[in-house]
């Protein structure tokens, strides 16, 4: 893949977001309107998702302290 290419993507995904977690929103927009009519109260939709919080960004410091931590590194 280019250089151009690339960049192209990424804008696009900047304008149209895809991945696991836009995925786990539009999991959990279907199940909550399934279980609406079964529900005596109506319930958030961070109920149904698997990671109700956008995953924070690491910096680079804290990466490499991830990965040093996972994998033993000195």
């Amino acid at each position: 893949m280019s250089t151009t290419e690339l960049l192209h993507w990424w804008r696009y995904y900047n304008e149209c977001p895809f991945g696991y977690y836009r995925n786990d929103i539009r999991e959990a927009l279907n199940c909550a309107v399934i279980a609406a009519p079964h529900s005596r109260e109506s319930l958030p939709l961070t109920s149904f998702q698997l990671f109700p919080d956008k995953p924070k960004e690491l910096t680079p410091e804290e990466l490499t302290g991830k990965i040093h931590k996972i994998f033993g590194g000195g």
